[in-house]
């Protein structure tokens, strides 16, 4: 499909693999926003949901919504935090107050609901009234929107207006390109 887009993804894999943990999240969140653009064609946070709830929830055994991942991508990208009760918008629609996400991979995801004015926490089912806290290996996280987003590439092979919006990608220049585009620039008067 697109070369950058598959650099994208080998980058939040590398920041995975080296434990760069806040940039590989800022691009694991900031990836559903990119494909739900192209796929939509705005960016809006229906459209981050709805891609969210077609290509990765489906894939998933943490039951996240695209509402509950659209209250991280928020918080975090907005103000640096893990806030969820910020995102006003998204958070009445989601059923989490908190998602923790562990550097281990051997973390598995575990729910833990909060009763309201109690404190005191109690196994599943998340009941209307009470909001949940979500502890999940960060790895399981990387590794489904890596998974959604190949599964929506697939869906948009051979579309070319959504290529020409993945061409427009920002891409990073390799450290060379300065000494390169100089040469070839110079190239003329030698």
């Amino acid at each position: 499909m697109t070369q950058l887009l598959d650099q994208y993804l080998r980058n939040l894999d590398h920041a995975v693999k080296n434990e760069a943990w806040y940039a590989a999240l800022a691009l694991a969140l900031a990836l559903p926003n990119i494909c739900s653009t192209v796929e939509y064609g705005k960016q809006t946070c229906d459209g981050y949901v709805d891609w969210w709830n077609e290509f990765v929830s489906k894939r998933d055994d943490t039951n996240l919504t695209g509402y509950d991942v659209y209250n991280l991508r928020c918080a975090f990208l907005h103000t640096g935090t893990g806030d969820l009760q910020r995102q006003i918008k998204a958070y009445k629609k989601s059923h989490l107050g908190v998602i923790t996400l562990t550097a281990t991979a051997a973390a598995k995801v575990r729910k833990v609901v909060v009763e309201p004015g109690t404190g005191s926490t109690q196994g599943e089912p998340v009941a209307p009234a009470h909001r949940s806290e979500y502890v999940l290996s960060f790895r399981d996280l990387s590794d489904q929107v890596i998974e959604g987003v190949r599964a929506w590439q697939e869906t948009i092979q051979g579309d070319a207006k959504k290529s020409a919006e993945l061409d427009k990608l920002y891409e990073i220049k390799p450290p060379d390109y300065v000494a390169a585009s100089c040469a070839a620039i110079l190239q003329p008067f030698r």
